[in-house]
């Protein structure tokens, strides 16, 4: 009877080691301690922009879109008592002549959810965030005139404490690097960003990896080239509510074309997911890209190039789409010329500039 407690009380400590004990062999108290001090409060200034590049694509094979949906809002107008026009989207329930009623339409891109409950985040920037997203589409929609439009749902994660986004950082994304300050994860249709610095840095992070989100959902995903350099173009759009489109030339990116040999266009094309992100190249990679886009978005042929390079992927294998074959194939002059254009571009563009299109 003896042994047969002494066995019972052993297997009972035996249990509640086991208990306490992380998956990874930490002591639960200390594991819980660590996970805890990651939750102190920031003190960081702006970290220099380092997003985590584009899964590559894994599912291209999108078919034909749906659409957006569409919906109409009510608008009223109409004079009150004093004279006064008022404008509500409810009827007046008082005194009022000259009552004029409108169907507003209102086009519902995207879904956009925001996590900051770890992140303290300036006043405004979730205005600006949907703004700035709904900026995207429009351009997609209105300047570009890309066929395969379709609604999707993004997700958008903000962290300021910088123990906090590395920690989670290495559990959902593994294959990025400290050097991260952004990330997208096709697997979880979610970009991360760390929330620290101004309104302005944030909303410059959160636009390029919605961009990677916009991109997936909506096209299936995209070559590298093109996927970093439609995210890289739109981390600088002017975010308003008109339909003046602007965007900023990125000053960085500028300096490191200026001061690099430039590659040729056939052999940048040509690079692997994991050439292109070798990091003895991948700043150059990131600055050609962005600045192709830049380039092509100054003509109706540029933009033409690019809606038919989005509207070709958002329904065939992005894996299997040859740059320079659809180049020469849909770009008048084919690749020589785009190289040509580019490189010219490139002597003359000077920093702190941007271009602005009208009429959309």
């Amino acid at each position: 009877m003896k042994l047969f407690i002494q066995l019972v009380i052993w297997l009972v400590v035996l249990s509640g080691i086991i208990v306490l004990t992380s998956p990874n062999g930490t002591p639960t108290i200390e594991y819980i301690k660590k996970r805890f001090d990651r939750m102190t409060p920031p003190n960081e200034a702006s970290p220099p922009i380092k997003t985590r590049p584009a899964s590559p694509p894994n599912r291209c094979d999108r078919g034909k879109s749906n659409g957006y949906k569409t919906r109409y809002n009510r608008i009223y107008q109409w004079a009150d008592k004093n004279g006064r026009t008022q404008v509500s989207d409810s009827p007046p329930t008082g005194q009022h002549t000259n009552l004029r009623i409108k169907n507003h339409k209102v086009n519902s891109f995207f879904k956009l959810t925001i996590d900051d409950s770890q992140a303290n985040l300036p006043a405004y920037t979730k205005d600006h965030l949907e703004a700035g997203v709904k900026k995207i589409y429009k351009t997609l929609k209105n300047v570009l005139k890309v066929s395969e439009i379709r609604s999707t749902e993004l997700r958008l994660k903000f962290i300021s404490n910088k123990k906090s986004f590395h920690a989670y950082r290495q559990q959902v994304a593994p294959d990025t690097n400290y050097q991260t300050t952004g990330f997208y994860t096709d697997i979880l249709h979610q970009s991360t960003i760390w929330a620290v610095g101004d309104r302005r840095h944030i909303t410059r992070i959160a636009m390029h990896e919605a961009t990677h989100a916009i991109v997936a959902g909506m096209f299936g995903g995209a070559p590298t080239w093109l996927n970093e350099g439609l995210a890289s173009f739109f981390e600088k759009q002017v975010i308003t509510g008109n339909d003046v489109y602007s965007y900023e030339l990125i000053n960085e990116h500028l300096k490191t074309l200026h001061s690099s040999p430039l590659p040729s266009l056939k052999h940048h094309f040509s690079q692997t997911h994991q050439q292109w992100h070798d990091p003895r190249r991948s700043n150059l990679n990131y600055a050609v890209d962005w600045s192709l886009i830049y380039y092509l978005m100054h003509s109706d042929k540029g933009r033409g190039l690019i809606r038919s390079l989005l509207d070709n992927v958002a329904i065939a294998s992005c894996n299997g789409l040859n740059a320079e074959q659809f180049i020469q194939k849909n770009y008048k002059g084919g690749l020589s010329a785009l190289e040509a254009g580019w490189k010219t571009w490139l002597q003359k563009a000077r920093p702190n500039t941007m271009i602005t299109i009208h009429g959309f």
